[in-house]
């Protein structure tokens, strides 16, 4: 009798001891001081694959090991796989670890490197979905659009200068955490600054460029900020910035800001060759996340035009069609006498060929989050 009590206790202790140790594996988060901040695996995934991402699990220890599903369109790919699709309709699952490091009781220490994927543990795609159909379908060639009318300049006065405004844009009115836009408004208390979601560009791009707006549902996301940007400046005047550009200087004391416009070199070539290795598309390249120009400077109007040329023949690299290959061949062709051109360590210092650091000139820091997405 006394060998059946102690087998039986013996079973019962065996059960509760797996039941535990199954428990403590599965639990999400089994360490009570382990508290895993994964708001940067999901800024990562948000900003570079555009997707979003749900925890699955938490398991704590020296490192944190997430795992995690991502849900959206394309994840996975780059950015420059993005932009080649045509297709947004694509829906696919992807699961996978990350590694998080702890540096202290309850604080984690995330970096780029341990934010990538560690493997890929599952893959799923949409039942109506072939996997070759999503992955391996060749992207078809962007028609080209019909010619449209050219935007007419509009009449204004040479000794303009640029008023007082400060443009941004961003998909709502709740701007994200990395978003550098209260640097605009601190210090520059005396200019106005606006910022502009995705339902306000549309109608006002409607409303003051039908030729633009013809096209509109032609082009990607980026393109359409790129062309918002020339188009509001040229109507409204002021400063453009992107919303991960940070303001250094108090624009008061920007060299030239009592001029027509400023605009910033962000590299120069020596050879075709190094424009190409680098990813440029301008011998002489300049910055378009950051610019200042007074209302209806012709600089702007050429430089939509010149946009709206490249969409009419079928352009598909975004770079050269509406960014800054159209920007800075605009300023090629435009008489800049009454411009200010800083150089690259104005708004672009840690760019190529520009200083690694901010020097003396540095007006702005670029995030180059991609905020266009």
């Amino acid at each position: 009798m006394k060998w059946r009590v102690l087998i039986a206790f013996v079973c019962v202790w065996g059960l509760f001891t797996l039941f535990s140790l199954s428990y403590l594996i599965s639990d999400p988060d089994p360490d009570p001081e382990c508290h895993a901040d994964v708001s940067d695996l999901h800024l990562y995934y948000q900003m570079y694959y555009l997707t979003n991402i749900n925890v699955q699990q938490i398991i704590c220890g020296d490192q944190i090991t997430v795992q995690f599903e991502t849900t959206g369109e394309h994840p996975g790919m780059s950015v420059q796989e993005y932009e080649r699709r045509t297709t947004h309709s694509v829906l696919r699952v992807d699961a996978g670890w990350a590694l998080l490091t702890r540096t202290g009781t309850s604080t984690i220490r995330k970096t780029s490197e341990n934010l990538r994927p560690m493997r890929k543990v599952a893959r799923l795609t949409t039942p109506d979905l072939e996997p070759d159909n999503v992955v391996r379908k060749p992207v078809e060639p962007v028609e080209p659009v019909e010619p449209v009318e050219p935007v007419e300049p509009v009449e204004h006065d040479s000794g303009q200068r640029i008023p007082r405004l400060i443009h941004q844009t961003w998909k709502t009115k709740e701007v994200p955490v990395w978003a550098r836009s209260n640097s605009w408004i601190n210090l520059n208390p005396t200019w106005r600054h606006r910022l502009w979601d995705d339902i306000e560009v549309a109608e006002f791009v409607a409303s003051h460029f039908p030729q633009v707006w013809s096209v509109w549902d032609t082009l990607k996301p980026v393109e359409k900020a790129d062309l918002f940007r020339y188009a509001v400046v040229y109507v409204h005047g002021g400063v453009y910035a992107d919303l991960d550009v940070e303001c250094v200087r108090p624009i008061d004391s920007w060299t030239g800001i009592d001029t027509s416009g400023v605009i910033g070199i962000e590299g120069i070539m020596k050879t075709k060759e190094e424009m190409h290795l680098v990813r440029f598309v301008a011998m002489t390249q300049y910055c378009q996340w950051t610019f200042a120009f007074c209302p209806g400077n012709s600089v702007l109007n050429v430089t939509i035009n010149i946009a709206l040329s490249r969409i009419a023949e079928g352009e598909t690299d975004t770079l050269i069609k509406t960014g800054p290959g159209a920007f800075s061949t605009a300023i090629e062709q435009s008489n800049t006498t009454d411009l200010t051109i800083l150089n690259g360590n104005a708004f672009a210092y840690g760019g190529y060929s520009n200083s690694r650091t901010p020097t003396s000139e540095t007006l702005v820091k670029h995030g180059f989050r991609g905020s266009w997405k």
